[in-house]
């Protein structure tokens, strides 16, 4: 078991603290010294941690489950493909239309698959090309 520990923020985000790997302190110490006064806490295994594409997206969805809030993940995934669009279109000059059309239309196609996931598999299936 590869104990993480989570809490929740006061914003809602969910905090994770990773011991050490040479650290002294029980998982306790660890616990009262960097929990943040008066927040509830839980020891969980990693493996129930979602996958980090959406980290900022993380939500405590019941005692020891973290989940992803899908309408925060997707502005997520939003940004993430704007940003790479951004990126290729700078690549081609102003007189290489039908390059930067194929280029805007493929992440046309993103954007779509981002707004009609349902679900992280999906989203993450969404963005697999960037």
């Amino acid at each position: 078991m590869a104990p993480r520990i989570v809490f929740e923020n006061p914003d809602g985000s969910v905090g994770v603290i990773t011991p050490g790997k040479n650290t002294t302190l029980s998982i306790e110490e660890i616990c009262a010294k960097d929990v943040p006064a008066g927040a509830a806490f839980e020891i969980v295994d990693e493996s129930v941690l979602p996958d980090r594409t959406f980290r900022n997206a993380w939500v405590k969805s019941g005692p020891g489950l973290i989940g992803v809030d899908i309408a925060k993940a997707k502005k997520l995934a939003h940004d993430r493909n704007v940003e790479k669009r951004k990126g290729r279109l700078a690549d081609f000059d102003l007189d290489e239309m039908p390059q930067r059309q194929s280029v805007k239309n493929e992440h046309s196609n993103i954007a779509s698959a981002i707004d009609s996931a349902t679900d992280e598999t999906e989203l993450l299936a969404a963005i697999a090309s960037l």
